[in-house]
């Protein structure tokens, strides 16, 4: 954004919008239309944006989702009193794999070669994963399969507020456009989740599985899966 050219009162105000009212802003500032509630996943208040000090002793959670044009992206968050913190984003397009790693490290606070984090990845991309790991940047599947998207957004709806980092502006715009799909003849929402323009919400869900399965203490395997992943 060029705000070189705006007072310093303006720009405290673009920024307060911003915080406030994460929908107001993106229609005034960024163009973006007014979203129509109900087809949107996630309410306007889940998501507050702020430049939060972070706490000593929280644990970190990792998400990555491979690509190459299409970036890949990764994010990295925490929980803390039953709220989610996005604290990092990761998203680049044309980075091979033997890069890909040292581009996480310098992305992602904690994220390191030889580390104790793990960052839990797209599972249709094993080669990748063993790749990651070769180059000793821990990495693991994700548990995936229809109605892994589903499943993971409604654990994410269950805490009380997702504070956002302002430097995650990509992540935002992700979440802010999710939508559900709707039936072409009659317009009526659906269930399903459209798969599309959402890699850092996929890492956010990646990131956070483990999470569900703890909470839940269950172990998750979904229809149509691919027979290589091992399942927990």
């Amino acid at each position: 954004h060029n705000y070189e050219h705006l007072s310093e009162e303006s720009y405290k105000n673009i920024i307060k919008c911003r915080n406030d009212d994460y929908e107001k802003y993106m229609h005034m500032y960024e163009g973006e239309c007014l979203r129509k509630s109900n087809v949107h996943v996630f309410s306007r208040d889940f998501f507050h944006v702020i430049d939060f000090e972070e706490p000593q002793g929280i644990h970190p959670y990792f998400g990555l989702d491979f690509g190459w044009t299409d970036a890949s992206a990764a994010i990295r968050c925490y929980i803390q009193d039953d709220n989610l913190y996005i604290t990092h984003e990761f998203k680049k397009s044309y980075i091979s794999v033997d890069l890909l790693g040292e581009e996480l490290e310098k992305a992602l606070k904690d994220y390191k070669k030889g580390g104790k984090y793990v960052i839990t990845a797209d599972s249709s991309s094993p080669d990748l994963i063993d790749l990651l790991n070769k180059y000793d940047y821990p990495c693991k599947a994700a548990v995936k399969g229809r109605g892994s998207i589903e499943a993971g957004i409604t654990y994410i709806k269950t805490f009380k507020k997702c504070f956002v980092h302002p430097r995650c502006q990509e992540f935002l715009k992700e979440v802010y456009n999710l939508k559900y799909k709707t039936d072409k003849h009659s317009g009526q929402i659906k269930e399903e989740i459209e798969d599309k323009n959402n890699h850092l919400v996929d890492c956010w869900r990646y990131s956070l599985e483990d999470c569900m399965k703890n909470r839940y203490n269950v172990n998750f395997k979904y229809n149509d899966t691919p027979d290589y992943i091992d399942w927990i």
